[in-house]
């Protein structure tokens, strides 16, 4: 039997659920999101950085051995987010909320603080925290490939625009509604389904440009 402090998320869930993180940090799926923006970054900022996103209350003060232990879960969880990029594995939580059955019963109702809604809203968090790090990349590749940023800009768009549908339904219904498009609510499970797919994809929309950014941490080995 695999050692369960093994499986992605398991250390950082297992806090999140402890006081004084239950009331400072937002919740455990949003922060997998979040941690996941990160590992996909085409350039993985410093912990120092990214690791004060994560707070629901700002400026949220822990003693030395809660941050100790709050920056041994993230970390964690980063290196095995890498790890499973690289090994090409799964990314998205390991629970029946993020199984090929669940996303099936996706539907108009599905709610704000729902595990989905919640982990598509960390990660556009994070990917909003590291939009600079995006535009360089996207900048670098246009002098050296100026005919392939149009459409891997239209990929990343494509998944960032199904990401915002599952962080917000309802909204997203209402938007889709006053363009015409009356598909969506049928659609939704279908579209669900695809999530892990898009997610892929992100990763390996990452991975094409990190060859085009200079000085990238070398801490983390970045798949590609």
């Amino acid at each position: 039997m695999a050692d369960k402090a093994k499986e992605t998320g398991v250390v950082l869930a297992e806090l999140c659920h402890q006081p004084p993180f239950n009331k400072s940090l937002h919740n455990y799926y949003y922060l997998h999101g979040l941690v996941t923006a990160v590992a996909a970054s085409p350039e993985i900022p410093m912990p120092e950085q990214w690791m004060s996103w994560v707070f629901r209350i700002p400026q949220s003060r822990l003693k030395a051995a809660e941050q100790d232990a709050l920056a041994h879960a993230l970390m964690t969880t980063l290196q095995q987010l890498l790890k499973c990029m690289t090994d090409k594995s799964r990314l998205m939580p390991n629970e029946e909320a993020f199984s090929d059955s669940a996303f099936q019963h996706v539907d108009a109702q599905l709610p704000l603080q729902s595990p989905i809604s919640q982990w598509c809203s960390g990660l556009l968090a994070g990917h909003s925290q590291l939009e600079n790090i995006w535009l360089n990349a996207w900048e670098s590749m246009l002098d050296q490939e100026p005919n392939q940023v149009k459409v891997r800009q239209k990929q990343l768009k494509h998944v960032l625009s199904m990401l915002s549908t599952f962080a917000n339904v309802s909204l997203a219904l209402e938007q889709a509604e006053k363009k015409g498009n009356l598909a969506l609510k049928e659609n939704l499970a279908a579209i669900a389904r695809s999530l892990p797919k898009a997610l892929e994809e992100y990763v390996d929309l990452s991975g094409s440009l990190v060859s085009y950014i200079e000085n990238q941490f070398e801490t983390f080995t970045k798949p590609v």
